[in-house]
């Protein structure tokens, strides 16, 4: 079984909104699952929607995700919505 597609994305960021509206097109071609990761910068009521997104955070950072939208694929980091035609490639050749 092929590992899933680690997807972390920030909802404030318009690059984010727009992986948001490729990645699961994109996961789907290549029969992968998606681990989403969402992050935020602005502040939480929920003290549970806080606790998650700030472990969502401290995995991401142990990973090197350093923006959004992020995405892990086998290992490989892309940063970057203009990154994706990168990830397809990487989907469908198995790596470089």
């Amino acid at each position: 079984m092929t590992a899933p597609i680690d997807f972390y994305f920030d909802f404030s960021s318009p690059y984010g909104f727009l992986a948001l509206e490729k990645i699961e097109g994109l996961a789907a071609k290549h029969s992968r699952t998606l681990d989403w990761h969402p992050a935020a910068r602005a502040a939480i009521d929920d003290p549970a929607i806080k606790a998650a997104l700030k472990r969502e955070n401290e995995q991401g950072i142990a990973r090197g995700v350093f923006g959004s939208p992020f995405v892990i694929v086998d290992g490989e980091s892309f940063w970057g919505f203009d990154r994706f035609d990168q990830v397809d490639r990487w989907l469908a050749t198995g790596g470089w």
